[in-house]
């Protein structure tokens, strides 16, 4: 078996792991984008476009709207992030494995790893890794250099 060694997001601070790599997905794609501030609503587009296309969601089903909107938001956040920190092209890799998972890894070229804040009450951004823990079922950092890959997964219903 195959590991992977990453640092792994599960409750306040995460911690470095080394996690069984997962079979390929059945379906991925992969789309470049620069490093600006559109790059979120970018990336988002692209995801719900190829989950559109691979035919998920198949209905209107209230769980799978709420995946869905969950998956879009934290593709956002992570594009986001690798924009307005790593300031450096990055690239959007989708993984789906349908009745399963969907995984969403954002790489950039830049080394430092993501740093979680807890922004005070009135503080207008800090919160997207905090979204990123609450709303996924795993997540974490890969060093792959040049830079890293920041990713998360979200199970299906």
């Amino acid at each position: 078996m195959a590991y992977q060694a990453a640092w792994v997001g599960q409750g306040p601070g995460g911690a470095l792991a080394t996690m069984p790599a997962r079979p390929p997905a059945e379906r991925h794609a992969v789309r470049h984008l620069a490093a600006e501030y559109a790059s979120g609503r970018q990336a988002r587009d692209f995801v719900q476009e190829s989950l559109n296309r691979w035919g998920w969601p198949a209905s209107s089903d209230l769980h799978e709207m709420q995946e869905l909107q969950d998956v879009l938001l934290l593709t956002s956040e992570l594009a986001i992030n690798a924009a307005r920190h790593a300031h450096s092209p990055m690239d959007v890799t989708l993984h789906y494995w349908p009745g399963d998972r969907i995984r969403v890894e954002v790489h950039d070229n830049a080394d430092g790893l993501p740093q979680a804040r807890w922004p005070a009450t009135f503080e207008e951004s800090g919160r997207g890794l905090a979204l990123v823990e609450l709303l996924s079922c795993a997540w974490g950092v890969t060093a792959c250099p040049p830079g890293k890959t920041v990713w998360f997964e979200v199970r299906l219903s």
